[in-house]
């Protein structure tokens, strides 16, 4: 009987977040006076690249995201070579956290057998990968579905990703 009454007020949850006004798209409960004009973007959001080398720029972006700069989430999430960019540094992140049990015993000089090693190394960041991504695309669609949001996969993972660079 509790997870109907749960339910019912997810549901009912799901019909009050659903008024979004279609020009401006804030949020609004019984009245909403709007202005008619979209939020426009500012001049640091639509700003290209700072850097000329790109692996500065977005080293340095991951670095803004990480501190929760808003401005930089929403140019990563536009920017398309982010993807790219964030999924080297989360995969240079995965690849030192599972070689690092490793270090020890290949700094004593114990025999190690470097097929086996490289194979566990592709794996494991190949699983570790699969679970991030799903991990994020389980918060995402539960946003999607119990918020309404409006994001894409993409623009959120861009972002996710380069954001990354600190695990």
């Amino acid at each position: 009987m509790h997870s109907v009454k749960l339910l019912a007020s997810l549901v009912s949850l799901r019909e009050v977040v659903r008024m979004r006004c279609p020009v401006c798209g804030q949020a609004y409960g019984l009245t909403h006076n709007c202005a008619g004009i979209a939020p426009a973007q500012s001049a640091d959001e639509i700003a290209p690249p700072s850097h000329a080398i790109p692996v500065v720029h977005y080293f340095l972006e991951a670095w803004r995201i990480a501190r929760w700069d808003d401005v930089a989430i929403r140019r990563a999430a536009r920017d398309k070579s982010a993807l790219l960019f964030g999924v080297f540094f989360w995969g240079l992140g995965a690849l030192a956290l599972i070689a690092a049990p490793s270090l020890p015993l290949i700094l004593r000089g114990a025999a190690v057998n470097w097929l086996a090693f490289a194979i566990g190394l592709l794996l494991g960041t190949a699983i570790a990968g699969a679970v991030t991504l799903a991990q994020y695309a389980v918060c995402h669609f539960t946003a999607k579905w119990l918020f309404h949001a409006t994001g894409t996969y993409l623009g959120v993972l861009r972002p996710l990703l380069l954001g990354s660079v600190v695990q």
